[in-house]
C-alpha cells in the first residue's frame, strides 16, 4: 500500500510566506491543507492557487478549550529558544532592508516578541507601543502588546509609577480582558498593597469566569489569562483568610486547584484551611476526591507527597494505602498518633545505619569514621 503524505499548516495573514511553504511541500505531499484562522490578506487565495485545500473557524461557531490535552512544544525549550530568536531577528531585519520592503503590523509584533525573548526589554516595549499606536490594530494583538509591555516593566523592576501607568492604560483600552487586573493584582499583592490587590484580583477572576461560562466569544476574547488564575486564587484566598473568611478562602483554593491541581502552594493553603475549619478526615477525603482522581497514580503520588509534608494524619494514611504503600515509616506512625512506635522504628533504623557504617569502616571506606562519630 502506498504511503500518502498530507502536509498541514495553520496560518493567519501569511501572504508573504505561504508561497514558500507551498513550494517546499508540493514535491513531497499528496495533499496540502491550509487551516486559515481569519486572514485579512491574500493568504487563503494564494493557498488555493497553489493547489492547497483551505479550511477556515466558521462564523457563528465557538471553539472549546480542552484542558485535558497538553502539547509539549520542544521547539521552545530554553536551550534553543534564544538561538531561534537571534536567527529570526536577523531574517526579519534582512527582509525589511530589501528595496521596497514595507513594515507591517505583523512585523512589529514579531520584533516585540523577539526582543522580549532576547531580554532586550526596552526595545520590546518600544515595539509594543508602536503596535498599540496603529489605528487598525486588532483587539487580540493590542492586548498582546499591552501584556508584553507590562511584563517587560515587571521583569526590569521598573519604577512603580511606570508599572501603574501601563496597567491603567491597558485596563482602559482592554476592559474585557482578565489578564490586566490579574497581573496588576498579583503585582500589588507582592508589593504589599493588600486593598488594591483584593480589588484587582476579584475583578480579574470575575472577568475570567465570564470566559468560562462562554459569555465572551472566543472570536474576540482569547483566554490568555488562564495561567494567572491559580496564583490569583492563592493570593485572594490568603486575603480572604486575613478577613477570617475561611469558607471563602477555601472556595478560592478549590477553584485554583481545579485549574492547576499540582500547584504545591495552593495545595498547602487548601489543606491548612481544612485544618483551621477542623474538617473530619472523611470530609477532607471527599473534598480531595472531588479534585483528584484516587485511581490516577500521578494524582495519588502528589497527594501522598503533599500530605506527608503537611502531616496529613489519617487522610495521609488513607492515600498512602490507596497508592499501595504498606510499609510503616516513622511519619506514618506519627500520622496515626503513635509517637511511641515512631520512636522505636527510628531507633531500629539508626542501629541499622550504625551497623552499616561500622562495616564500611572495616572495609576502609572513606568517610565512614566521620559518620560513626556523628552517629555515636
Amino acid at each position: 500500500m502506498k504511503l500518502r503524505i498530507s502536509a498541514c499548516v495553520i496560518a493567519k495573514n501569511e501572504a508573504a510566506n505561504i508561497g514558500r511553504w507551498l513550494a517546499s511541500m508540493q514535491p513531497i505531499a499528496d495533499e496540502m491543507i491550509v487551516v486559515d484562522t481569519g486572514s485579512t490578506d491574500a493568504t487563503a487565495e494564494l493557498a488555493r492557487q497553489g493547489g492547497a485545500e483551505v479550511l477556515r473557524l466558521p462564523k457563528g461557531k465557538t471553539a472549546e478549550l480542552v484542558r485535558e490535552i497538553e502539547i509539549l512544544h520542544t521547539g521552545y525549550s530554553t536551550s534553543i529558544v534564544q538561538a531561534k530568536m537571534r536567527r529570526n531577528l536577523a531574517a526579519l531585519e534582512q527582509r525589511l532592508s530589501e528595496p521596497g520592503a514595507k513594515e507591517t503590523m505583523d512585523d512589529i509584533r514579531y520584533f516585540m516578541d523577539i526582543y522580549y525573548g532576547l531580554e532586550r526589554y526596552d526595545e520590546s516595549i518600544a515595539a509594543a507601543r508602536r503596535l498599540i499606536a496603529q489605528s487598525d490594530v486588532p483587539g487580540e494583538m493590542r492586548g498582546r502588546a499591552y501584556e508584553t509591555w507590562a511584563s517587560c516593566l515587571l521583569r526590569q523592576h521598573a519604577p512603580e509609577e511606570a508599572i501603574e501607568a501601563c496597567f491603567a492604560e491597558a485596563i482602559a483600552a482592554c476592559p474585557e480582558l482578565a489578564e490586566f487586573p490579574l497581573m496588576r493584582g498579583l503585582h500589588r499583592y507582592d508589593t504589599g498593597d493588600w486593598l488594591g490587590a483584593e480589588q484587582d484580583l476579584t475583578q480579574g477572576l470575575a472577568l475570567h469566569a465570564q470566559y468560562e461560562k462562554g459569555a465572551a466569544s472566543l472570536e474576540t476574547v482569547m483566554d490568555n489569562a488562564g495561567y494567572l488564575v491559580p496564583q490569583a486564587c492563592l493570593g485572594l484566598g490568603r486575603l480572604r483568610e486575613a478577613h477570617r473568611d475561611f469558607a471563602g478562602a477555601q472556595e478560592l483554593y478549590v477553584a485554583g486547584l481545579r485549574r492547576s491541581k499540582r500547584h504545591a502552594g495552593l495545595f498547602t493553603a487548601f489543606w491548612q484551611s481544612l485544618l483551621r475549619m477542623e474538617a473530619a478526615p472523611a470530609d477532607a477525603i471527599a473534598l480531595l476526591n472531588a479534585i483528584y482522581d484516587e485511581h490516577d497514580p500521578d494524582d495519588l503520588a502528589f497527594l501522598v507527597q503533599g500530605l506527608e509534608r503537611a502531616q496529613g494524619g489519617q487522610v495521609y494514611l488513607y492515600y498512602r494505602k490507596r497508592a499501595g504503600i504498606h510499609e510503616a515509616p516513622a511519619v506514618a506512625y506519627f500520622a496515626a498518633d503513635r509517637p511511641d512506635a515512631a520512636a522505636e522504628l527510628a531507633a531500629r533504623d539508626l542501629a541499622a545505619v550504625r551497623g552499616l557504617a561500622k562495616w564500611a569502616e572495616m572495609q576502609g571506606a572513606e568517610g565512614a569514621s566521620s559518620l560513626l562519630q556523628v552517629l555515636e
